[in-house]
């Protein structure tokens, strides 16, 4: 376990996509295959239970990571849970203890496709196996993925278009104030100032400099949300049709 709580490694980075990265790509597919079959075999009780717990545990890893940094002095101002996938853990959290229709289209339209894009293209590279911080962003991201897919997959949150637009809103509240923030702090939280180099962005960066990248954002959206989207949107249209014919 030597060198598991360095906050600076200083050897065993890996690689995008490399043995590593497919791994835990593997995890996250066998761990929500697991809990969707489990979950929709459950009984209330127990879905309850997972409802509660899968949270709990994502917020547990979560604080450990802010522990670890806060008792070696670096946790400070870079390190606030203040990115879209560190408030989505409290968002996940909030579901769970107040379950409702916005929270989870939040949860499957914001938070799931921002933990996915970060367990594709993760910023954390330089952390080795063996270290808190590669172990805690991944089962951490892991789970902010998986939970939402349960939960629709299990029946309980039914994803709608027209949720979206207040989801849009949500959006826009959270960015404004961090953008002040990123300029007061010199910070990056949620990539406002900079794409800190996801690639995507950095595509659009290429193309349209700073900050025209932000254009990126809703585009890419808009992509995701087609894809999350039109499969829930086709099955709704036939199964009015089939309700007509009847």
């Amino acid at each position: 376990m030597n060198g598991f709580f360095d906050v600076y490694p200083d050897s065993g980075s890996w690689s995008l996509y490399d043995a590593t990265h497919l791994a835990w790509l593997a995890v996250m597919v066998i761990i929500g295959a697991l809990l969707v079959v489990f979950y929709r075999r459950a009984g209330d009780k127990t879905r309850r239970r997972m409802e509660l717990i899968v949270p709990l545990c994502t917020l547990g890893f979560n604080l450990f990571r802010a522990a670890v940094l806060a008792a070696q002095g670096e946790y400070d101002r870079y390190t606030l849970p203040l990115h879209l996938c560190a408030m989505s853990v409290y968002i996940e959290l909030l579901y769970a203890i107040f379950p409702c229709k916005v929270l989870g289209e939040l949860l499957y339209a914001v938070c799931m496709p921002g933990a996915l894009a970060a367990m594709l293209l993760p910023e954390w590279t330089d952390a080795p196996l063996f270290n808190f911080m590669h172990i805690t962003c991944f089962a951490m991201h892991i789970l902010l993925v998986v939970y939402p897919i349960m939960l629709t997959a299990g029946g309980k949150h039914r994803p709608s278009v027209r949720r979206l637009p207040l989801c849009l809103l949500v959006l826009a509240a959270l960015s404004v104030p961090i953008w002040f923030l990123n300029r007061h702090w010199n910070t990056n939280y949620m990539f406002l100032r900079h794409p800190g180099g996801i690639l995507p962005l950095e595509w659009f960066e290429e193309r349209l400099g700073d900050p025209g990248y932000l254009v990126g954002f809703p585009l890419l959206a808009a992509m995701l949300w087609l894809v999350l989207y039109a499969p829930i949107v086709i099955a709704d249209i036939a199964r009015k049709k089939k309700q007509t014919k009847q």
